[in-house]
């Protein structure tokens, strides 16, 4: 075996160029699977992992003040099916405003007593718990950037009620945006009620359903205002890195193709330049079983160290693009599992040494002498006369000869245009698609759109029926839409929501309803399919938003998608229009 592996490492030194070929090319690749799978792998249990730390809620249900009281809560909290429940806690918006922001946000405020319970633990990763009156905990993510208000710094209600910055806590249920204390929160005049479940059973959509369907039984049909499933919010944190998992994975499997291929090409050509040194192997007495183990040896150790390389390399970058990916559920330190490491670093290798079998057992088969005399003895074959067809054209000699070796190894002929065809598919794909994301963000933007914008200076009503008639009177004007945003939520939700409004040609916003119809009256809104997916919801179904002036409710009319606006036929140009003309998150609610 000391022979053997002799042999085997002086191939190795003495084909350098084709040693580090194989390295390379196996460890780039071995880096694609380790990140690709361990994206794959983890997009599902940092938030697991995450939730069941926090004891986070699997159903977050808000309900009207006005409608049902916190003892009628209280005792239909031990439905059957939920594990522990956490509230009630009032609940109010309001907006607060900061010396560094230009306007007020509505945030949703909650009253709980201290950061722990058995749902929903908050964690406290800066500052303290509000524990008086006049203070405020703020939900902020602890890895996501942004400007915070720096502790000590105040916060200012509508009413003049100032409140003071303590400390930074962090939510994976996304209850609220800041906590106050109960007495604080009695002092702001809460609209609602929150109440936090834990499920015994909540692992599907009609679980959850179930559960929510207990907990509401004999409560006022009008009493619920919303609520926020967990799956909900799991899909929508593995939503951002299925984005691209599947374009990972799939350049990923044509790295390992290419891999592959080349890698049974180097071989394959070693065999080929080694004829003579076979035959003097076998002439020195290696058997046939021998001289493969010698081949695939020599394939193996550059695969191996180029493999371990990439695995170490694969969960290097990893790391940061987990922790990028998961970002917003406040984990840190996501890394690949151990099996996906394990796993590349025994199937790569395997997958090499498969692919180097087929030129290796060649190599075992080759008889010494004709090893030996590789070359001196006459060849016959389908290449043979097709190379004696294109040496009698007129072709250059070069070029007969370049033309006809392709028939003389059509296998190693095969793999090699195998490998270019999938390099360059990979190259295409990858141009194709930061081609096709430019143009899509082009369109969202909609640029060139617009001619003329007009802005009043008096705030969304400031817009009067002289001030439409004057526009409409300028030279050109085709269209006038009036537009103007307001942030809401909806009701049981966090999550901000641009509320927009218009007035005039809305039918030249150039929206395409995909499912239902453009809305027609108050109370009806047209959303974007995101919406309803993040909000669990269907077209027909109906919500509660709120925001600065009072809380609404108002039914999905529609779903729609954001295009371009058609070019008038008469002078070829888009319509004018506003800026702001992307498919609405909500429009036209009473």
């Amino acid at each position: 075996m000391s022979a053997v592996w002799l042999a085997a490492r002086a191939a190795v030194r003495r084909r350098r160029l084709q040693t580090a070929v194989v390295g390379i090319v196996v460890g780039v690749s071995t880096t694609m699977i380790v990140v690709a799978l361990g994206l794959l792998a983890v997009s599902a249990g940092p938030f697991d992992r995450a939730y069941a730390q926090q004891r986070g809620a699997h159903l977050a249900v808000t309900y009207d003040r006005a409608k049902v009281t916190d003892a009628g809560l209280t005792s239909n909290a031990g439905s059957s099916g939920v594990e522990a429940v956490a509230g009630p806690f009032g609940q109010a918006t309001v907006e607060l405003g900061a010396a560094d922001r230009p306007r007020p946000q509505p945030m949703t405020v909650v009253g709980r007593t201290d950061p722990a319970g058995p749902v929903d633990r908050l964690n406290v990763w800066q500052g303290r718990w509000a524990t008086a009156p006049g203070e405020i905990v703020l939900n902020q993510n602890p890895v996501l950037p942004g400007r915070f208000v720096r502790l000590g710094g105040q916060l200012t209600a509508p009413d003049g009620t100032a409140l003071t910055v303590v400390g930074r806590a962090y939510s994976s249920s996304r209850s609220a945006d800041a906590w106050v204390t109960p007495e604080q929160m009695t002092a702001l005049r809460p609209t609602a009620t929150q109440m936090l479940y834990r499920l015994t059973e909540a692992d599907t959509t009609a679980q959850v359903q179930a559960g929510e369907a207990e907990v509401t039984r004999g409560l006022p049909a009008d009493a619920r205002l919303g609520s926020t499933s967990y799956l909900v919010l799991r899909e929508a944190a593995a939503r951002e890195a299925a984005s691209y998992v599947t374009f990972l994975v799939a350049f990923g499997v044509l790295g390992l193709a290419v891999a592959i291929l080349i890698v049974a090409n180097v071989v394959s050509g070693a065999v080929v330049a080694g004829f003579r040194h076979i035959g003097v192997l076998k002439a020195l007495g290696f058997t046939p079983t021998q001289v493969l183990v010698v081949y695939l040896t020599m394939v193996s150790v550059p695969a191996i160290i180029g493999c371990a390389l990439g695995t170490v390399l694969g969960n290097v970058l990893a790391r940061p693009l987990l922790s990028q990916a998961f970002r917003n559920l406040g984990a840190e330190g996501i890394g690949v599992p151990a099996w996906v490491s394990v796993a590349a670093l025994l199937g790569v290798p395997l997958m090499v040494a498969l692919s180097a079998l087929v030129p290796a057992l060649r190599a075992r088969r080759l008889p010494a002498a004709e090893a030996i005399s590789a070359g001196s003895a006459p060849h016959s074959g389908r290449g043979l006369r097709v190379q004696r067809w294109l040496s009698g054209t007129r072709l250059p000699r070069a070029v007969s000869l370049g033309l006809g070796l392709p028939f003389a190894r059509p296998a190693r002929s095969a793999m090699t245009m195998a490998a270019v065809v999938l390099g360059v598919t990979s190259v295409t794909l990858a141009i194709g698609l930061a081609g096709s994301l430019t143009r899509y963000e082009r369109a969202e933007a909609r640029t060139g759109a617009v001619q003329v914008e007009v802005f009043t200076a008096g705030g969304p009503d400031s817009g009067s029926a002289e001030d439409e008639a004057l526009l409409r009177s300028v030279p050109g004007t085709r269209y006038v839409l009036g537009a103007t945003e307001v942030q809401v939520r909806q009701v049981g939700n966090t999550e901000q929501t641009m509320l927009r409004l218009y007035k005039g040609d809305s039918a030249a916003l150039g929206q395409q309803v995909l499912d239902g119809r453009w809305p027609s009256g108050a109370g009806e809104v047209a959303v974007a399919k995101r919406f309803l997916v993040q909000r669990g919801l269907s077209v027909g179904d109906t919500f509660t938003i709120e925001g600065a002036r009072g809380r609404h409710r108002c039914g999905s009319s529609a779903w729609c998608s954001s295009t371009r606006p058609k070019r008038s036929s008469r002078t070829g140009r888009p319509p004018r229009l506003s800026r702001r003309t992307r498919c609405p998150t909500a429009s036209r609610c009473g």
